[in-house]
C-alpha cells in the first residue's frame, strides 16, 4: 500500500474500511477477538463486506455474552484468528481504517495479527467516538 496516496487522495475517492470488533475482554495481551466485521465504503456506498466468528481457544466470559450477545455456542465451530488473518489484511490493505475507538479496535487487531505471524498493512485511521466527542 501507498500510505501517502492514500493520505492525499480526494474524500470521495478514498476507500474506507469501517470495522468493528468483539472480544473476551478489554486487554489485547491477554484477551482473545470473538468477532469481526468490515465493510468497505467507497464514495458513501458499502462496495464489499466481510463479517465473521472467531474461535477464541477459551470460553466466552458471561459478562462478554450478556455485553454482546455472543456465546461459547457462536464461536466454537468458528475458525481461528490466523485463519482468516490474510482475508481480513485484503479488506484493510489500501484503506482509511474507521472504528469506534478505533485504538481498541486496533490493538486488539495487531495482537491478533501478531499471534498469526501477519503483517497488518500501515494505515491512516479514523476513530468515530473521537469525532463523536
Amino acid at each position: 500500500m501507498d500510505f501517502e496516496n492514500v493520505l492525499h487522495r480526494p474524500i470521495n475517492h478514498a476507500l474506507f474500511a469501517v470495522l468493528d470488533v468483539e472480544t473476551t475482554g478489554l486487554v489485547a495481551k491477554r484477551d482473545r477477538v470473538i468477532e469481526v466485521a468490515v465493510a468497505l465504503m467507497k464514495d458513501g456506498v458499502v462496495e464489499d463486506r466481510f463479517e465473521s466468528f472467531v474461535n477464541p481457544g477459551r470460553k466466552v466470559p458471561g459478562e462478554i455474552t450478556k455485553l454482546t450477545g455472543i456465546a461459547d455456542e457462536d464461536v466454537e465451530h468458528a475458525p481461528y484468528f490466523e485463519e482468516i488473518a490474510s482475508e481480513l489484511v485484503r479488506y484493510l490493505d489500501d484503506a482509511v481504517f474507521v472504528a469506534h475507538n478505533a485504538p481498541f479496535d486496533l490493538k486488539f487487531l495487531r495482537a491478533e495479527f501478531a499471534r498469526a505471524g501477519v503483517e497488518p498493512p500501515p494505515q491512516p485511521r479514523l476513530c468515530t467516538l473521537r469525532l463523536a466527542k
